[in-house]
């Protein structure tokens, strides 16, 4: 059991049914650094429990999860697995998108229409924080989110090899 909150806001949590398995224990970790914490940003207004129900789903994804934070390095297919995921994210309804930048310039055309004089439909705005990020973004993203979690894996190491953070996002 887990003791959480004060006041009349307190409550225990039963961590055993948090817990779903080995694999997705260990892809915890790196979940909470990819969705945000203190040193990563969070993605606007994606939820970490509906990330954590989306990783659920797909053992695809927490193998990458699992695999975020082994080392120092990324390998390309965890960069495409987590765009996919991120695009799951913003989009769960078109579990299609792959491509996070054809998905950017989709919600923005879906929110912008243009007309035939050429003048954008919409006057009121749009908070362009709420588009999902672009695919050079994201990178920078996950690679500080992958160095986060090493430097969380390494935490017991009595001398751990941290790298400078200079190359990694």
């Amino acid at each position: 059991m887990f003791d959480t909150g004060v006041g009349n806001k307190r409550r225990m949590i039963n961590v055993l049914d948090v817990r779903q398995g080995k694999d997705f224990s260990k892809a915890l970790l790196s979940l909470h650094a990819f969705t945000g914490c203190d040193t990563t940003s969070t993605f606007v207004r994606q939820s970490k429990v509906k990330s954590m129900k989306l990783l659920q789903k797909n053992s695809n994804f927490i193998r990458v999860f699992c695999r975020l934070g082994n080392d120092n390095n990324v390998h390309e297919d965890d960069f495409s697995a987590l765009e996919k995921f991120v695009c799951r994210m913003y989009h769960p309804s078109k579990p299609t998108y792959t491509d996070l930048n054809r998905l950017r310039v989709d919600c923005f055309r879906q929110k912008f229409h243009p007309r035939a004089s050429t003048v954008l439909s919409n006057t009121d705005g749009m908070d362009l924080s709420l588009l999902p990020p672009c695919r050079a973004s994201l990178r920078m993203h996950i690679l500080r989110s992958n160095y986060k979690t090493y430097i969380w894996k390494m935490a017991l190491v009595p001398k751990p090899d941290i790298v400078s953070p200079i190359v990694h996002g």
